[in-house]
């Protein structure tokens, strides 16, 4: 009689399991190309279950875009440097994300790089972040990319 609460239980996390692993899919990005743009936050939410930004770049044709950035939960993200006050309206930081396949203004960031060097990690890392040992080297914020 003391296994019918277990089974129920295991068979309940079986049922509710593909739901929770489907929400945190990474399928509507391109996680084979990353984009990084130099930009201002003009939106900064510290939220559950995503936290995001929006950040306005000015693009390769010199107009200026909002793009929405994701980059993963309050719990985990305090556990690689982020805080709630990370970001402010009007601060500037690169950021390296993988872009919608849509074509929308979203990512899923894999890193922000604050202008004093410090590199947090996002949702989208899958590898060191740039300056790491074995990693190519990314330009200071504001400067230009090594020839």
């Amino acid at each position: 009689m003391t296994n019918v609460p277990r089974h129920l239980v295991s068979i309940a996390m079986l049922l509710t399991s593909g739901a929770a692993l489907a929400h945190h899919s990474t399928a509507s990005y391109d996680m084979l190309h990353e984009v990084t743009i130099e930009g201002t936050v003009q939106d900064y939410q510290w939220t559950n279950p995503h936290s995001w930004m929006k950040v306005e770049a000015a693009g390769a044709d010199g107009v200026s875009k909002v793009w929405n950035l994701e980059f993963g939960t309050p719990s985990l993200s305090i556990r690689t440097g982020w805080k709630p006050n990370t970001f402010k309206a009007g601060d500037k930081a690169r950021f390296i994300f993988h872009p919608r396949l849509d074509g929308a203004l979203s990512g899923i960031l894999s890193f922000a790089i604050l202008p004093d060097g410090k590199t947090l990690r996002g949702a989208g890392a899958n590898g060191p972040p740039p300056g790491a040992p074995g990693a190519a080297a990314a330009p200071p914020v504001g400067g230009s990319a090594p020839p």
